[in-house]
């Protein structure tokens, strides 16, 4: 797709950018880190979607930006985000009522739940093992207004909203 088809394809040809191909669990070195992708279940529609394990010197973040389901996925969450300092996660949609309101079938925009993450992840959260940080929120998830009870739930709980401008150093 980046190489056949404008605008990605001129970018290509006039050496803007470079295409390097990344393979499931196989690093990535730059410069102070080592990024690892890893496979996750999504519609694959263009190509494939990972996840990453970022690591530096001191510290590690695992990225998922993107996932259909959690119990689709052969790898465990609970046991990743405990091997890292930080995790960011899909948080499209708050629960099924965000869903329901909208009119839509969850098997239709699969994503999971910050309702569903939050209890597979509270025992991490609450042993301090890892900082949750939610992030990819659709326009309609109420997280987003901090005056929602569905926002204080999520803070009490003791998990993070990603935000534009932060910053982690690994």
């Amino acid at each position: 797709m980046l190489t056949d088809h404008a605008p990605w394809k001129q970018l290509i040809e006039l050496n803007n950018i470079k295409i390097n191909r990344l393979k499931v669990a196989e690093d990535v070195s730059l410069e102070h880190l080592t990024i690892t992708p890893i496979d996750v279940p999504h519609r694959n529609e263009f190509s494939e979607t990972f996840a990453f394990i970022i690591s530096g010197p001191n510290k590690k973040i695992l990225y998922i930006p993107d996932i259909d389901r959690w119990e689709d996925w052969d790898l465990s969450l609970i046991e990743m985000a405990s091997n890292v300092d930080y995790c960011f996660i899909d948080a499209t949609f708050y629960s099924a009522d965000e869903l329901m309101q909208l009119g839509r079938n969850y098997k239709e925009i699969p994503h999971p739940y910050i309702t569903n993450s939050m209890d597979l992840l509270q025992e991490v959260v609450d042993n301090k093992s890892c900082e949750v940080y939610f992030l990819h929120f659709n326009h309609t998830n109420p997280v987003l207004n901090s005056t929602n009870s569905e926002h204080a739930n999520l803070i009490n709980r003791g998990f993070k909203m990603a935000k534009e401008g932060m910053e982690f150093h690994l």
